[in-house]
């Protein structure tokens, strides 16, 4: 079997008003855009033996390009320009594989595994045209590797023909890398994360598929946690090392189809992330507190209706739990609960679809991320009306 994929994303540009007036006084700008390929050789066993493998070959080529404007006064009627373009290539090729056995009549046990390697490069250079008012850092450009596997090994018993418990242990890694928002060479690269994670869990399907649902809860060790953060008295944004971050949560998810056509399903979870030893920006002891970026709770509800002739209707709640987005857990950069729905009629065929969709329909206010470097943030969508076409081939 063999899977390629190719996609191109752009972002051109996303502007920030740093001096929050109505004049143009102070601004930052970034234009992005990446282009990721991915191959994948997959080769696999009779699914239906005892011993059953499978195992593979993935190539990855990720291209990150971007250009950051900075504009801002330093006095006497005159103001910086700065132009800042970086090109940041990652390329992996990995080896995976895994075996499950029915070691007995209900009882599967499963071993995994996958060998990395990973090589990063990184060129930047900052530049002011017509300028030169303040000294800009010099070019920079580095390169970095690493070699990473990733074990796992777990278990699936089936109680019934309804019911199935489950455990697996892994131990995974997101490799090295760097960042380009940050003049300072000692702080644009950053190291590996390891991740160490349990997870227990049962499932649940009736014999008419009508009704079904998973349960399960979870526990990491996350070593070097690659944590955003910003510089303090600037808007630099980059990638730290936190020592060691722990989390515990449970996630749950029904799906229920009570009549022909009609499908409702609902999912949470619920987290405790924490950082178990880390210093901040200052020097301060962060230890305790929340990791910032993660909501505490999450929940969702959609509910669909699939008529016969290919119509569909849909409606759907998002629930997000408070979130704080400053690693201090500072209560001015903290976004209390929110509820967002959602809304679509369309039509789906045998390779395409169409819908009229409706976002945030009772335009709920709340900010997707705040910065508090710069006392601001990004509002989140606001309520929002478009046409949706997909075509599949």
């Amino acid at each position: 079997k063999s899977i390629t994929a190719f996609s191109n994303w752009k972002l051109g540009p996303n502007i920030v008003d740093l001096d929050l007036t109505a004049f143009d006084l102070s601004r930052s700008s970034i234009r992005h855009e990446q282009n990721l390929f991915s191959q994948e050789f997959r080769l696999q066993s009779d699914q239906d033996a005892d011993v059953r493998w499978l195992s593979g070959l993935a190539y990855l080529n990720k291209d990150n390009q971007g250009l950051a404007n900075r504009f801002f006064p330093i006095g006497n009627n005159i103001s910086a320009n700065q132009f800042t373009s970086f090109d940041i290539d990652e390329e992996s090729v990995a080896l995976f594989g895994n075996v499950q056995w029915d070691a007995v009549e209900d009882l599967t046990i499963e071993v995994g595994g996958r060998l990395e390697s990973v090589e990063n490069s990184i060129s930047r250079s900052k530049t002011e045209p017509g300028g030169g008012f303040i000294p800009l850092p010099p070019a920079f450009a580095g390169e970095s590797n690493g070699v990473y596997f990733s074990p796992s090994l777990g278990a699936t018993y089936v109680v019934n023909s309804e019911t199935s418990v489950f455990a697996r242990t892994s131990l995974s890694y997101k490799p090295q890398g760097f960042t380009a928002f940050s003049d300072n060479a000692v702080t644009t690269d950053f190291d590996e994360e390891q991740s160490l994670e349990t997870e227990i869990g049962v499932r649940y399907q009736s014999p008419d598929q009508s009704l079904g649902g998973e349960l399960r809860g979870y526990f990491k060790q996350i070593d070097d946690y690659q944590l955003n953060q910003s510089i303090p008295m600037t808007t630099d944004f980059i990638i730290a090392n936190a020592d060691r971050v722990k989390a515990l949560g449970v996630e749950g998810e029904v799906i229920w189809k009570p009549v022909s056509g009609l499908t409702v399903q609902a999912s949470a979870g619920w987290n405790q992330i924490e950082f178990e030893e880390h210093t901040g920006t200052g020097g301060a002891d962060l230890s305790g507190n929340d990791v910032p970026f993660l909501p505490e709770f999450t929940a969702g509800m959609v509910v669909r209706y699939d008529f016969e002739n290919g119509f569909f209707a849909q409606t759907g709640v998002r629930a997000v739990g408070a979130t704080f987005f400053d690693e201090t857990n500072n209560s001015d950069y903290r976004q209390g609960s929110y509820e967002v729905l959602d809304a679509q009629l369309g039509y789906q065929g045998d390779s395409w679809n169409a819908a009229i969709f409706a976002r945030n329909l009772l335009d709920e206010d709340y900010y997707s991320f705040m910065n508090n470097q710069i006392s601001a943030g990004v509002a989140g969508d606001p309520e929002m009306y478009g046409v949706r076409v997909g075509l599949e081939f």
